[in-house]
């Protein structure tokens, strides 16, 4: 059964996305599709008893984790405001103050999706591949991710890049907390320099 495993959380993720994406479940439900998989995913972690230092929880990495997520957060963020000053018709958004994703969702929402590829994903695709290929594979379901919002193409090859670059620092240094917190900075950055639409309509992100 443990074989499998790896296959198994691949499709799942897939398939949730999947259901969003092509409006199989409505975009204004994705809050609630997130809540859904880190329930679930949360059963599979304690169901097949994998220790929290797995999963990145652990203090032995925090420091040289810090040092290395902060330097990758400033360089990002310094491209993601450079790129949207060449992003014809993007901008931040008007009274972003008062947004509640900007406020509020996208801390939970950053620390839902750094356990969800990083924590679990990652560590499950390198129990039978390669790091390179489980980085590669974990970033590219973390692009797919984003082609759920307003602009799939550009959003999905934004999602590779920072998936490449998340994963490839959790392999050199585990640790969930410091990789939550550079990935909240990096998503509200994202999101107020209008990368990533934040509507709630039908037509939402």
């Amino acid at each position: 059964m443990r074989s499998i495993v790896p296959e198994a959380v691949l499709a799942f993720y897939v398939l949730l996305i999947s259901l969003v994406a092509f409006k199989a479940v409505s975009k204004r439900f994705r809050m609630a599709v997130l809540g859904a998989a880190v329930a679930c995913v949360s059963l599979f972690v304690v169901f097949l008893r994998i220790p929290a230092t797995d999963l990145g929880l652990r203090s032995d990495t925090a420091s040289p984790a810090a040092i290395a997520y902060g330097i990758f957060t400033l360089l990002a963020a310094a491209a993601l405001l450079l790129l949207s000053r060449r992003r014809a018709g993007q901008g931040t958004p008007s009274h972003w103050y008062r947004n509640p994703h900007l406020l509020f969702f996208f801390i939970p929402v950053s620390f839902a999706q750094q356990f969800l590829f990083q924590g679990v994903l990652l560590f499950e695709l390198r129990t039978v591949l390669s790091p390179f290929l489980a980085i590669l594979i974990t970033a590219a379901v973390f692009g797919y991710l984003h082609v759920i919002y307003r602009d799939p193409l550009s959003s999905a090859l934004v999602g590779f890049a920072g998936g490449v670059c998340f994963a490839s620092l959790f392999v050199l240094f585990p640790n969930l907390i410091v990789a939550s917190v550079s990935h909240s900075i990096l998503n509200f950055t994202a999101v107020y320099c209008g990368f990533f639409g934040v509507d709630t309509g039908e037509n939402a992100p």
